[in-house]
């Protein structure tokens, strides 16, 4: 059964290369594949391609979205916090999902989870998604916001689908409403692949996103529904499951001291975190 999942995967990516060829976006190069078992014991989806790049440098960091996006998001919830503050947060090992397990370079990792996808449009959307992270890292566009990284590989996943998972439906995606946001931005675009390598476009999508999200008066199911799709695609880190086991003022703070954002946590005691934490109370 492994002998043929790994086949799967391994012919089912040459039209998935074809294609980003065919468009102006090559890979260049074949990922390879490594067969594991079950997703549960690292934390992580079903289908995971190694693209980290190791610490951002002051330059990638400067130019990084990471800190505007939740800068935004905590203002929509009503905390006053300093940019200094967030950045400490960013900075901190915890806060990005690190899992313990770090595929090679140049590589897909198949989940035992995976097998129930196998001959089905959603595993040919994986493979997509998960080679267009490969695609970005290469490009030097990886180091940005988590949701800005998903939905871009959703919508090179959609593109590839030819529009097989809808738009019109948020949930087909691993981070629909961002998908829906990159396809604004890019809707008009000639070649919207090549457009989503390019910086200024890259910043579009991030200013659309901020836009939105200063304009939001938090809605508490939706952000509980966010919090459930990513503990369901397996992307919280050690501080989220922290929060899910407790979601607490005592347990908000003590994490961020934890982690190293002292200044973030001293900055936020006296105010109110109400909003904060019904992200994490999904009972």
């Amino acid at each position: 059964m492994k002998d043929s999942m790994l086949t799967y995967v391994s012919r089912g990516i040459i039209p998935v290369l074809e294609f980003f060829d065919s468009r102006g976006v090559g890979l260049g190069y074949t990922p390879t594949f490594r067969l594991m078992g079950s997703y549960i014991e690292y934390d992580l989806p079903p289908m995971y391609a190694a693209v980290r790049a190791g610490m951002m440098t002051q330059q990638e960091f400067e130019k990084s979205d990471k800190t505007r996006i939740l800068m935004a998001t905590m203002k929509a919830m009503g905390l006053d916090v300093s940019r200094e503050a967030v950045e400490d947060l960013i900075l901190s090992a915890d806060f990005s999902h690190n899992s313990p397990f770090l595929p090679e370079e140049g590589e897909i990792c198949i989940f035992e989870e995976f097998r129930e996808l196998v001959g089905t449009p959603r595993a040919e959307y994986y493979l997509a998604h998960e080679t267009w992270h490969m695609k970005e890292k290469d490009a030097g566009v990886i180091h940005t916001h988590p949701a800005i990284i998903e939905g871009t590989a959703d919508y090179a996943g959609w593109e590839y689908m030819g529009g097989h998972i809808y738009l019109s439906d948020p949930n087909s995606f691993t981070n629909g409403p961002i998908t829906v946001m990159v396809y604004r931005v890019l809707k008009n675009e000639e070649n919207p692949l090549r457009a989503l390598l390019r910086p200024e476009v890259r910043g579009r999508i991030s200013q659309t996103i901020i836009e939105e999200i200063s304009g939001l008066i938090p809605d508490i199911e939706s952000m509980k529904e966010y919090t459930r799709s990513r503990v369901e695609e397996g992307s919280i880190t050690e501080f989220d499951r922290r929060m899910l086991a407790s979601p607490t003022k005592k347990t908000l703070l003590a994490g961020m001291r934890e982690v190293g954002a002292e200044r973030l946590a001293d900055e936020l005691e006296p105010q109110d975190v109400s909003l904060y934490l019904e992200m994490y109370r999904l009972d």
